[in-house]
């Protein structure tokens, strides 16, 4: 067990606005995509992009919304766990990230110019 280590480092962009919602228990999450270009191209020359959910819990979920947008590059850290789930009666783990810190490491400029009264 002392060999075993779990952190994931992402960084890319939100394919939306992050919002904060309330789960049965009272707990606060909040569901991102994050879209992730790889380092290489594929046989017809583009990079392909993984499309990645990542959910952060409580304080960092009611914060992320204040801070991050549409488009931003950001920065995740976290850990994996998973997530059981049926799949035609089968039961399968599914991967789940969490994250426990996020950065806005550039934001959309588009999206920017419009809301110049978000500042961080």
């Amino acid at each position: 067990g002392r060999y075993m280590h779990n952190s994931v480092f992402l960084v890319g962009r939100l394919t939306t606005d992050p919002e904060c919602s309330e789960v049965k228990d009272g707990k606060k999450v909040s569901n991102m995509c994050l879209a992730v270009t790889r380092s290489y191209k594929n046989e017809k020359g583009e990079y392909p992009v993984d499309f990645i959910d990542v959910s952060a819990w409580q304080g960092l979920a009611e914060k992320i919304p204040e801070f991050a947008r549409k488009g931003d590059l950001v920065g995740m850290r976290g850990f994996i766990t998973s997530e059981e789930r049926e799949v035609d009666g089968y039961k399968k783990n599914f991967p789940v990230i969490i994250a426990d810190k996020v950065s806005v490491l550039a934001t959309n400029k588009k999206e920017k110019e419009q809301n110049d009264d978000l500042e961080v």
